[in-house]
């Protein structure tokens, strides 16, 4: 019985996964051999962190990387690290390994009042859905989202307010500073958590019994 409850807790822990955040700090472009941040935009790496990006919401390849932006290659937005995530619409997905999207930090450009797109896919099929408003220009709110066992995240922005009439027609770009994530972990056979747990539990009657 021991053996068995012994199992069950490895199961669970084997199956256990833990929040991680994105902040794109590690794509910040210095001046070589200083600690100067270079203005500039670049996009994702292929890969980075696990996940296939796409500067298209629907992940087309074809689109390429989404852009980060590196120091003050664009306004300064309050809040955001040296470099961040600058797309209108982009996606990242993982279809080998299920994940969680927790939530996010982000904000608008030029535009109050923006509306903003989430969704969520798995094996093909919308999982989630959510919509939701950036109220202020130029600052960082977390917004969370909870999206849970998906394969693909997309994000794309809708309309919003221009801050100035000449900014109307200006592209509703996003300032995506950091995502908090959880990538599931690849679970053991049973057959081998109850070898394990058997073997555990083996090693602790060793244990008792010399210890009388």
């Amino acid at each position: 019985m021991r053996t068995v409850l012994l199992s069950c807790l490895l199961l669970m822990l084997a199956n256990t996964s833990f929040a991680k955040i994105i902040d794109f700090e590690d794509l910040a472009h210095y001046l070589p051999g200083t600690g100067l941040l270079i203005e500039d935009t670049r996009p994702v790496t292929d890969d980075y962190m696990g996940f296939v990006w796409s500067g298209d919401k629907t992940g087309d390849p074809l689109a390429g990387n989404p852009p980060c932006a590196s120091g003050e290659a664009f306004l300064w937005m309050e809040g955001t690290g040296s470099t961040y995530l600058y797309a209108a619409e982009f996606s990242m997905a993982n279809e080998a390994r299920p994940f969680r999207i927790v939530s996010l930090m982000i904000g608008s450009y030029f535009f109050e009042d923006q509306v903003v797109f989430a969704s969520g896919s798995s094996n093909g099929g919308v999982r989630y859905q959510q919509t939701f408003l950036i109220e202020d220009a130029m600052h960082l709110t977390r917004h969370q989202l909870d999206f849970q066992n998906i394969g693909q995240f997309a994000l794309w922005a809708g309309s919003g307010v221009p801050t100035h009439d000449f900014l109307e027609d200006f592209p509703h770009t996003l300032g995506i500073d950091n995502i908090e994530y959880e990538l599931s972990e690849p679970v053991p056979e049973p057959s081998t958590l109850l070898i394990l747990g058997s073997g555990l539990a083996g090693l602790a009657g060793l244990i008792r019994k010399y210890r009388r």
